[in-house]
């Protein structure tokens, strides 16, 4: 069920993304990952237990949730990163994409791979306390 509302938030994420640069193609990376979570969420659905919850079952719970936010938060960086790069690449030749489309300023992918890197940082502290939980439980 997890994987299956992390493919919604990056649809959402897409939605909100062609909104403002309707020109930039996010589609080719982002929505390939909400299909494969998609099929995840799928294909583990199958092996939910119905158990009563219990700390160790919220520490699992905690532990999925915050390792699922760490890949998100780290797919965005990278297409932060690679929009960052080719942007760069293209002002340094002063050439511009074959068709027209328009990228993201550095400013904006510089911001997006710095929020992305704090929030996958809270997201991995969250899974060592989710770890830490289950063990101590």
């Amino acid at each position: 069920m997890l994987l299956l509302t992390a493919a919604w938030g990056l649809i959402l994420l897409y939605l909100f993304w062609m909104h403002y640069y309707p020109s930039v193609p996010f589609g080719i990376i982002i929505l390939p990952l909400a299909m494969s979570l998609i099929v995840g969420g799928h294909l583990s659905i199958a092996h939910v237990e119905a158990t009563s919850p219990s700390l160790r079952s919220l520490s699992k719970m905690l532990h999925v949730a915050s390792a699922t936010g760490f890949v998100i938060a780290i797919a965005v960086w990278c297409i932060g990163s690679l929009f960052y790069f080719v942007e760069g690449r293209l002002l340094r030749k002063k050439r511009s994409l074959a068709p027209p489309t328009k990228l993201p300023s550095l400013e904006w992918s510089s911001t997006i791979k710095r929020l992305s890197l704090m929030v996958a940082a809270v997201c991995l502290s969250l899974c060592g306390l989710g770890i830490a939980l289950f063990w101590l439980s």
